[in-house]
């Protein structure tokens, strides 16, 4: 059924979808660059208390305009990989890591990733392929997330171009497996508790 319905929404975007998706994540972009850097070089606020701000207002509130844009244009959350009782628990789980925000990284791993794959597969997905087509689709959102990856780095230091074409790799690397695997299993469930394993790993 799932499959049935990726497939249905796959069909309904359009090129304009692709282009408001296009410009929604360069602007989110944008609006992670000047947020970090606010938080880093012009608040003085403490790290713990950045770090919180920086978390929500980078990727939850992000992921709340996105949920809520979608669903007031579309009367259903279907398009992102979700069903109404899917988003609840998925938003439940994101308002209590929130809750109960310390220093703890499964916590803030949570945040991320529910945040990245409802913005980057659930909404991007979809509808740059209709645009782009799967390739292109993957690419354009690979480089903007690649893009974000870099966001602290870049602002805490300079960086290379050399070290900016990793980062931009990594994203277009990440893209494309969750990507395809938001596709494979048709709901955003599967990539988000992937995602999640292989960052607590590595982190």
């Amino acid at each position: 059924m799932w499959r049935l319905i990726l497939e249905s929404n796959h069909l309904k975007h359009t090129d304009r979808e692709g282009m408001i998706a296009t410009s929604f994540l360069l602007i989110y972009l944008l609006f992670a660059y000047l947020l970090v850097y606010w938080t880093k070089t012009v608040s003085g606020i403490t790290l713990t208390r950045e770090n919180f701000i920086v978390n929500i207002f980078m990727y939850v509130v992000p992921c709340f305009g996105v949920i809520s844009m979608v669903y007031f244009r579309e009367s259903t959350l279907s398009s992102l990989g979700m069903s109404k009782r899917k988003s609840l628990w998925i938003l439940g789980l994101m308002i209590l890591s929130l809750v109960f925000y310390t220093q703890d990284l499964l916590l803030k791993i949570i945040i991320i990733v529910i945040s990245e794959e409802i913005i980057f597969r659930g909404y991007a997905a979809n509808r740059l392929r209709a645009s782009f087509g799967k390739w292109g689709s993957i690419v354009i959102a690979g480089i903007i997330l690649g893009l974000l990856y870099s966001v602290v780095p870049f602002v805490s230091k300079s960086i290379t171009l050399s070290e900016l074409s990793v980062y931009i790799l990594i994203g277009i690397i990440t893209q494309l497996i969750l990507q395809k695997m938001y596709f494979r299993f048709n709901n955003i469930i599967m990539p988000m508790v992937f995602h999640t394993g292989i960052l607590f790993i590595a982190l």
